[in-house]
Protein backbone atom coordinates (compact mmCIF):
# COMPACT_ATOMS: atom_id res chain seq x y z
CA UNK A 1 0.00 0.00 0.00
CA UNK A 2 1.39 3.40 -1.01
CA UNK A 3 1.48 5.79 1.92
CA UNK A 4 2.50 8.95 0.05
CA UNK A 5 3.53 10.18 -3.39
CA UNK A 6 5.87 13.16 -3.49
CA UNK A 7 5.96 15.16 -6.73
CA UNK A 8 7.69 18.31 -7.86
CA UNK A 9 5.37 21.33 -7.79
CA UNK A 10 2.85 19.68 -5.45
CA UNK A 11 2.40 20.64 -1.76
CA UNK A 12 5.27 23.14 -1.85
CA UNK A 13 7.84 20.69 -3.22
CA UNK A 14 10.50 22.52 -5.27
CA UNK A 15 13.52 21.50 -7.36
CA UNK A 16 12.54 17.82 -7.12
CA UNK A 17 13.47 16.90 -10.71
CA UNK A 18 14.94 13.47 -11.54
CA UNK A 19 15.51 12.16 -7.98
CA UNK A 20 18.50 9.79 -7.99
CA UNK A 21 19.79 8.96 -4.53
CA UNK A 22 18.04 9.00 -1.14
CA UNK A 23 19.63 8.90 2.29
CA UNK A 24 17.70 8.87 5.56
CA UNK A 25 18.71 10.46 8.85
CA UNK A 26 19.50 7.93 11.61
CA UNK A 27 16.20 8.40 13.41
CA UNK A 28 14.23 8.37 10.15
CA UNK A 29 12.96 11.90 10.60
CA UNK A 30 14.59 13.44 7.50
CA UNK A 31 15.02 12.39 3.88
CA UNK A 32 17.77 13.85 1.72
CA UNK A 33 17.33 13.36 -2.02
CA UNK A 34 19.88 14.14 -4.76
CA UNK A 35 17.98 15.42 -7.81
CA UNK A 36 20.02 15.37 -11.02
CA UNK A 37 17.51 17.31 -13.13
CA UNK A 38 17.47 20.32 -10.81
CA UNK A 39 21.11 20.06 -9.62
CA UNK A 40 19.78 20.07 -6.07
CA UNK A 41 19.55 18.24 -2.78
CA UNK A 42 15.99 18.29 -1.50
CA UNK A 43 15.18 17.80 2.20
CA UNK A 44 11.94 16.38 3.60
CA UNK A 45 10.81 16.06 7.22
CA UNK A 46 8.60 13.26 8.52
CA UNK A 47 5.58 14.75 10.26
CA UNK A 48 3.52 13.22 13.10
CA UNK A 49 1.09 11.93 10.46
CA UNK A 50 3.92 9.85 8.97
CA UNK A 51 3.84 11.96 5.80
CA UNK A 52 6.94 13.75 4.55
CA UNK A 53 6.87 17.51 4.01
CA UNK A 54 9.25 19.67 1.97
CA UNK A 55 11.80 21.55 4.08
CA UNK A 56 14.54 22.86 1.79
CA UNK A 57 16.25 22.64 -1.58
CA UNK A 58 19.99 23.28 -1.82
CA UNK A 59 21.39 23.95 -5.29
CA UNK A 60 24.40 25.44 -7.09
CA UNK A 61 23.57 28.96 -5.90
CA UNK A 62 24.10 27.71 -2.32
CA UNK A 63 27.54 26.19 -3.01
CA UNK A 64 29.30 28.95 -4.94
CA UNK A 65 27.52 28.87 -8.30
CA UNK A 66 28.31 25.44 -9.72
CA UNK A 67 29.33 21.90 -8.88
CA UNK A 68 26.13 19.99 -8.16
CA UNK A 69 25.25 19.48 -11.83
CA UNK A 70 23.60 16.10 -12.20
CA UNK A 71 23.35 15.66 -8.40
CA UNK A 72 23.24 11.91 -7.96
CA UNK A 73 25.37 10.86 -4.99
CA UNK A 74 24.86 11.30 -1.26
CA UNK A 75 26.27 9.78 1.92
CA UNK A 76 25.32 10.54 5.52
CA UNK A 77 27.40 9.97 8.66
CA UNK A 78 25.94 7.46 11.10
CA UNK A 79 25.11 10.24 13.56
CA UNK A 80 23.37 12.26 10.84
CA UNK A 81 25.50 15.35 11.43
CA UNK A 82 27.19 15.56 8.03
CA UNK A 83 26.18 14.84 4.45
CA UNK A 84 28.50 14.44 1.50
CA UNK A 85 27.16 15.18 -1.99
CA UNK A 86 28.29 15.27 -5.60
CA UNK A 87 26.93 15.62 -9.10
CA UNK A 88 27.92 13.26 -11.89
CA UNK A 89 28.07 16.17 -14.34
CA UNK A 90 29.60 18.49 -11.75
CA UNK A 91 32.96 19.24 -10.23
CA UNK A 92 33.85 18.55 -6.62
CA UNK A 93 32.81 16.81 -3.44
CA UNK A 94 30.55 18.88 -1.19
CA UNK A 95 30.19 18.73 2.59
CA UNK A 96 27.09 19.91 4.44
CA UNK A 97 26.18 19.91 8.10
CA UNK A 98 22.66 18.84 9.00
CA UNK A 99 20.99 20.89 11.71
CA UNK A 100 18.63 19.56 14.36
CA UNK A 101 15.84 20.81 12.09
CA UNK A 102 17.21 18.72 9.21
CA UNK A 103 18.24 21.77 7.20
CA UNK A 104 21.55 21.60 5.36
CA UNK A 105 24.29 24.20 5.70
CA UNK A 106 27.10 24.24 3.14
CA UNK A 107 30.47 23.79 4.84
CA UNK A 108 33.12 23.12 2.20
CA UNK A 109 34.00 21.70 -1.19
CA UNK A 110 36.97 19.70 -2.38
CA UNK A 111 37.82 20.10 -6.07
CA UNK A 112 41.04 18.08 -6.38
CA UNK A 113 43.44 15.80 -4.53
CA UNK A 114 47.14 15.57 -5.43
CA UNK A 115 46.54 17.02 -8.93
CA UNK A 116 43.58 14.65 -9.48
CA UNK A 117 40.39 16.57 -10.12
CA UNK A 118 37.24 15.36 -8.40
CA UNK A 119 34.90 15.37 -11.38
CA UNK A 120 32.02 13.24 -12.65
CA UNK A 121 31.54 11.52 -9.31
CA UNK A 122 29.22 8.56 -9.79
CA UNK A 123 29.09 7.14 -6.27
CA UNK A 124 29.81 8.11 -2.66
CA UNK A 125 29.82 5.52 0.12
CA UNK A 126 30.81 5.57 3.77
CA UNK A 127 32.39 2.46 5.24
CA UNK A 128 30.27 0.78 7.90
CA UNK A 129 32.57 2.09 10.66
CA UNK A 130 32.27 5.67 9.30
CA UNK A 131 36.08 5.87 9.17
CA UNK A 132 36.42 6.27 5.39
CA UNK A 133 34.55 7.94 2.56
CA UNK A 134 34.81 6.18 -0.81
CA UNK A 135 34.34 8.36 -3.89
CA UNK A 136 34.11 6.78 -7.35
CA UNK A 137 34.47 8.74 -10.57
CA UNK A 138 32.72 6.46 -13.04
CA UNK A 139 33.94 8.12 -16.20
CA UNK A 140 37.29 9.03 -14.60
CA UNK A 141 38.12 5.40 -13.81
CA UNK A 142 39.25 6.26 -10.30
CA UNK A 143 38.37 5.65 -6.68
CA UNK A 144 39.34 8.11 -3.95
CA UNK A 145 39.55 6.84 -0.36
CA UNK A 146 39.30 9.56 2.28
CA UNK A 147 39.95 9.15 6.01
CA UNK A 148 37.22 10.97 7.93
CA UNK A 149 38.57 13.33 10.56
CA UNK A 150 37.07 13.20 14.01
CA UNK A 151 35.98 16.65 15.16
Amino acid sequence: MVKQVIKNGVAGVEQFVNPQKIVVSPEGKYLYVACSGSNAIVVFQKKETGQYAFVQAVNNSDVGGSGLEGASSLAILADGSKIYAAGEAGHGLYLFSAGVDGRLSFKSKLLSVHDNELMKISSITLTSDNQHLLVATGKGNSLFVFKIKKL
